[in-house]
């Protein structure tokens, strides 16, 4: 069973967080412009991207240049046939830039791990951070110039390397609201850190905090007559009806003798009871 971290009463949910025992890395969320590296302590990879290190930083070449010219370019390993062809393999397949950022990995345990960035060019690790402005396309140009979510090389290197921290730090949750009697009405999973958390029950509770279901309920009164009631119950309030009826207006008024929720006998339980 997941480790319970906290319990909150929420507009009148039972909010509980746990440690997510099926937390993904930031890995698996496979972003290919800004990613960790292979992380190498001792010989051995930790964690991170399967196969790269420094070396695997490609450099930005611009098309007419090197392998991209007329001249320079590989016709037989390629299979281009004129520069038509040449620019139309460099549209497909042309190089990108990576900004490198080393950090060091430092194992605390059974506490985890923490990733720092280093001075050290021979680091444990490195953070890949592609620069795509770095090109002759007027196309990634044009789409650089009007990127409303551009983040700068090392924010978004730093924005991972938390984010990877919070991962080995065990600090990734899954979230249940809950009804009063226990009902999960929804989980999220994966969310790093309390801030995601709070984000989280913020959203879901833009959706539940007035959320109401049609129940029916059968009101005797002092003149024994009945009649039946629909009411908007809240959804937190699940099977624990009759606390919630406590405070509603019907329990205060005199002519009311008793107020039972309304169960519709099916044909099955007639035969049965016959």
């Amino acid at each position: 069973m997941a480790y319970k971290i906290e319990e909150r009463l929420v507009h009148g949910y039972q909010v509980n967080i746990y440690q997510d025992e099926c937390a993904e890395s930031p890995e698996a969320f496979g972003d290919e412009d800004c990613f960790l590296g292979q992380v190498s302590r001792r010989g051995r990879v930790t964690f991170g991207r399967l196969g790269w290190d420094k070396d695997m930083a490609v450099p930005y070449i611009p098309y007419g240049e090197g392998p991209w010219s007329v001249e320079g370019h590989d016709y037989y390993e390629s299979g281009a046939q004129t520069e038509a062809d040449i620019r139309k393999l460099y549209e497909e397949q042309r190089g990108w830039e990576y900004e490198v950022f080393p950090v060091e990995y430092r194992d605390y345990g059974c506490h985890g791990g923490k990733l720092c960035f280093s001075d050290d060019e021979d680091a444990d690790g490195y953070i890949f951070v592609r620069v795509p402005w770095k090109t002759d396309c007027p196309i990634d140009r044009m789409a650089h110039e009007i990127c409303e979510d551009f983040v700068a090389l090392p924010e978004r290197a730093t924005y991972l390397l938390e984010q990877w921290n919070i991962y080995l730090s065990g600090e990734v949750y899954y979230v249940t609201i809950c009804s009063r009697d226990g009902d999960v009405l929804e989980g999220m999973g994966g969310m790093y850190g309390m801030k995601d958390v709070n984000e989280g029950i913020k959203d879901g509770m833009g959706y539940y905090k007035d959320k109401t279901e049609k129940v029916d309920f059968i009101v005797v009164r002092s003149d024994m007559t009945a009649e039946v009631v629909s009411l908007d119950v809240p959804l937190y309030v699940g099977h624990t009806w009759q606390s919630w009826l406590e405070d509603h207006p019907l329990s205060n008024d005199n002519t009311v003798l008793q107020v039972v929720k309304y169960e519709p006998i099916t044909y099955q339980q007639e035969v049965v009871n016959a």
